[in-house]
């Protein structure tokens, strides 16, 4: 009995007498309530979401960090390695070392020296 009066119109959008009896009756409220809701629900997966982010930067920051260092730490390592062929310098102690580099670069200097003198 209540649907015998319906008249719709199908060219008009708003063209339903009896719109009201179709549509539901939300309320500012009601979203807001249901907003909160599915924002409690989900905050675990939105933190996580969000650590997960502060992780992966910080992660990256650090790499870059590490990769300018072991640039900086190549240049020096390429700057001293002519001082530790020559001179045994590194991990030989704490005490000067003799090695066979020193009398050979010692032969060179000398032998570079004795040809300079001759001119």
């Amino acid at each position: 009995m209540l649907f015998l009066n319906i008249s719709v119109n199908l060219n008009d959008y708003c063209g339903t007498v009896a719109k009201h009896l179709f549509m539901s009756a939300r309320t500012s409220s009601s979203s807001q309530v249901l907003l909160i809701i599915l924002l409690v629900i989900t905050f675990p997966l939105w933190f996580s979401i969000g650590a997960m982010v502060f992780g992966i930067l910080a992660g990256v920051a650090g790499a870059l960090i590490g990769v300018i260092g072991g640039l900086f730490g190549m240049m020096v390592g390429l700057i001293a390695l002519p001082f530790k062929i020559l001179f045994g310098w590194g991990h030989s102690g704490w005490g000067f070392f003799w090695s066979p580099a020193f009398f050979i670069s010692l032969v060179i200097l000398l032998v570079w020296m004795a040809g300079r003198n001759r001119k």
